[in-house]
């Protein structure tokens, strides 16, 4: 592929799209409100932004953006649970969205907790509904679709970061507890590239860290790969 889209965070409605064989940007349509610490993933061609906060309170807003039209960002159902820090991935046909900050009201404020919960969208009803909860509440991790699993990967509880991997099978009901990896790590992102799962950068509960980790889906395990040249967190990665 030659094309994919990010939105850009600090608490803003813009996104960019960047075409890889031209290296060149361009801007896209803003999403409806400005959000931080949303979750974005695709799902059936469409780009979607989901939870995260406005500055003013957290969110169970959700926009989707149809690649195959010139429509815009549209709202859809909104989510059970407000979260930020969320992850979301598409699998088995749905869109699955785990973990996450919840909020107790509205407003910013310190009284918010960290969820397990996960919620399942049906793109055709336009509905959520309760999926497999987490075995621990996490935040500030990654969800990564492989082989027909979902890998919820490292993440934030109480006040530590994770090395922590757990493995859904949408056709079951529980999460397994998969080899964790070497370094703790929350803030950091995640993807699937040649049959392995990579895991960049983040904070792994010292500093925030330049080294990368890959898991070989064949053989079940981790090991370090070669670092960024920079340290890095709160950003995203995709494969094309």
């Amino acid at each position: 592929g030659g094309f994919y889209a990010l939105t850009s965070g600090g608490r803003c409605e813009l996104v960019e799209s960047y075409d890889v064989e031209t290296w060149q940007r361009r801007k896209e349509p803003s999403m409806l409100q400005p959000r931080a610490w949303h979750a974005v993933t695709e799902h059936e061609g469409n780009i979607f932004a989901i939870g995260g906060n406005n500055g003013r309170r957290h969110l169970r807003d959700v926009e989707i953006l149809d690649l195959r039209a010139d429509s815009g960002w549209k709202s859809c159902a909104r989510m059970t649970f407000k979260r930020f820090t969320p992850a979301a991935c598409s699998a088995a046909g749905s869109l699955y969205v785990a973990g996450g900050y919840g909020g107790q009201g509205d407003v910013c404020d310190r009284r918010m907790h960290f969820l397990d919960s996960v919620e399942i969208y049906n793109s055709v009803k336009d509905t959520w509904r309760p999926g497999p909860s987490l075995p621990f509440p996490i935040a500030r991790l990654s969800l990564v679709e492989a082989r027909g699993r979902i890998f919820a990967i490292g993440g934030y509880r109480d006040t530590c970061p994770l090395p922590s991997v757990l493995s859904l099978d949408p056709r079951e009901n529980h999460w397994v507890v998969e080899q964790s990896m070497a370094m703790p790590r929350s803030s950091f992102s995640a993807a699937l590239f040649a049959d392995c799962l990579y895991a960049f950068g983040g904070h792994n509960g010292v500093s925030f860290t330049n080294t990368v980790e890959l898991y070989d889906l064949r053989k079940g395990c981790w090991r370090f790969i070669r670092p960024m040249p920079y340290a890095r967190a709160y950003m995203a990665t995709a494969p094309v």
